[in-house]
């Protein structure tokens, strides 16, 4: 899996455990870079994609 497929599986990760960062992208990135120890400065449009796909229902949770 590429960097962007990572970062954004990452992202699903830190915003199902802090849902309140949805539409804050700032904080959002800051969580999973703390969180995966992530040094790239931007999400490089990862949250956006990733947002889209929260909102449209288009991602399901696995057990």
């Amino acid at each position: 899996m590429r960097l962007n497929g990572r970062h954004a599986l990452a992202a699903v990760q830190t915003q199902e455990a802090h849902p309140d960062l949805l539409n804050d992208k700032r904080g959002w990135w800051a969580a999973v870079q703390a969180e995966r120890g992530i040094t790239r400065a931007n999400h490089n449009g990862v949250l956006d994609v990733v947002r889209a796909l929260i909102v449209l229902g288009a991602l399901q949770s696995h057990p």
